[in-house]
């Protein structure tokens, strides 16, 4: 990416200005993409079109801290002055008008206002493992995004910002352990599992040691080497005689009632002597076991 104003500094001619851009790719008066675009020519695109004080902000500056493994479509640009929203190899570059502090040498927002910005373009499953991601990762702390979203005001997705801030630190990476915590354990009165236990076989994503019980939430991207799981799950069954259950996006999201009463099974076949409750009048365990 190059601009006419840093050809000129650099001491080339109007004339020969005009002879180079030719073949170039004109994103704006005065902005030019000089080879196949890639992501971060979308990126810098952006903060050469906010002028001196542009800076990336939302899920752009995410990526930039590593809190985002992927790379947004979407990349936001902040700065002090007025620009057209631009488009550069298939990604779309939102350039929005404040004056927001930046850090970094490809200047971005802290990681809390880029939280903060990103929750108002994605849905709350991709926010919460953002926000999930940034405490585990040491990006940030819950108290300072609480403060940096008492400050803001108002925004989107608040309540489950807030939430988030409660109970992501108290074990949860992901916006897959957040849903069946929420929509499986929580909704239908079972005990919480101990969260990310360690042994010497590996790591689970839960443990009710006194049941006997692990808990592995199959998140397909985190999972893609199926062997070495079940591995740890057979030596989890030979040397400590625990039982493992496996669920995945769809049995904690949209058939949570039937995981529930599965789990339900398990620890009372360990010796828990409670009894699951109803999520709602419509809880499909409940109507299950009527039947």
């Amino acid at each position: 990416m190059l601009t006419t104003r840093q050809m000129l500094d650099g001491g080339l001619s109007r004339s020969v200005i005009r002879r180079l851009t030719g073949p170039w790719i004109k994103l704006m008066n005065g902005l030019y993409c000089t080879s196949p675009p890639t992501w971060h020519s979308a990126a810098w695109a952006g903060l050469l079109a906010g002028g001196p004080t542009g800076k990336l902000g939302g899920a752009a500056a995410l990526f930039l801290d590593g809190v985002l493994r992927d790379p947004p479509q979407l990349i936001t640009a902040w700065s002090s002055e007025a620009r057209a929203n631009l488009h550069l190899g298939g990604f779309d570059i939102l350039l929005r008008r404040a004056d927001r502090s930046s850090v970094g040498t490809i200047p971005r927002t802290r990681v809390e206002a880029s939280l903060l910005d990103m929750a108002d373009h994605v849905p709350e499953d991709d926010l919460t493992d953002a926000v999930v991601r940034a405490f585990t990762e040491g990006n940030t702390t819950a108290s300072r995004l609480l403060d940096a979203l008492e400050a803001r005001g108002r925004n989107r997705h608040r309540v489950h910002l807030q939430e988030l801030c409660t109970h992501a630190v108290r074990g949860i990476e992901s916006a897959l352990e957040w849903n069946f915590l929420r929509k499986v354990v929580d909704a239908h009165g079972l005990p919480r599992p101990i969260l990310q236990p360690s042994s010497r076989f590996g790591r689970s994503d839960g443990r009710w040691p006194e049941y006997s019980l692990r808990l592995e939430l199959d998140g397909r991207r985190d999972h893609q080497d199926g062997s070495r799981d079940w591995y740890r799950d057979n030596a989890h069954a030979l040397h400590s005689k625990d039982t493992t259950l496996h669920y995945g996006w769809n049995a904690s999201t949209k058939t949570a009632c039937m995981s529930a009463q599965q789990v339900e099974e398990g620890l009372k076949m360990n010796g828990w002597a409670g009894t699951m409750c109803p999520c709602g009048l419509t809880c499909r365990a409940q109507r299950h076991r009527a039947a």
